[in-house]
């Protein structure tokens, strides 16, 4: 993260009795967790949390094998996370914020693979 080299790992799992979809993240010393529910056709809406103490909500869209978490407010932060399923399998993961200026600037990119059943 912000150019460093790092480790990520991301969980996703059913949370609530299946009424959700729980993302913990985890990267270095930073991490958190969403909680992103349906609403609507390729529509959904989530809250963070991270070990920050900050929360806020993300609203995201899902196209093909796309999702795209825009997230923040004028309160918090505002960025947005894409998460996009590689055809080999793999997970792209690419978090930007946006700066004072108005710009975007990418803080974080990671490609995930997913983790072997020990089953």
């Amino acid at each position: 993260m912000l150019g460093n080299a790092s480790e990520a790992v991301l969980e996703v799992r059913p949370a609530l009795g299946g009424r959700f979809l729980e993302f913990s993240y985890r990267a270095g010393r930073f991490e958190g967790r969403a909680f992103y529910r349906p609403d609507g056709e390729g529509r959904w809406r989530a809250t963070w949390f991270d070990n920050r103490g900050i929360s806020f909500g993300i609203a995201a869209v899902l196209a093909e094998r796309t999702l795209t978490s825009d997230w923040g407010s004028a309160e918090t932060e505002r960025g947005r996370t894409v998460y996009r399923m590689l055809d080999d399998g793999r997970l792209e993961v690419v978090d930007t914020v946006t700066a004072h200026d108005g710009q975007a600037r990418e803080f974080a990119r990671h490609i995930l693979s997913r983790a072997s059943s020990t089953e």
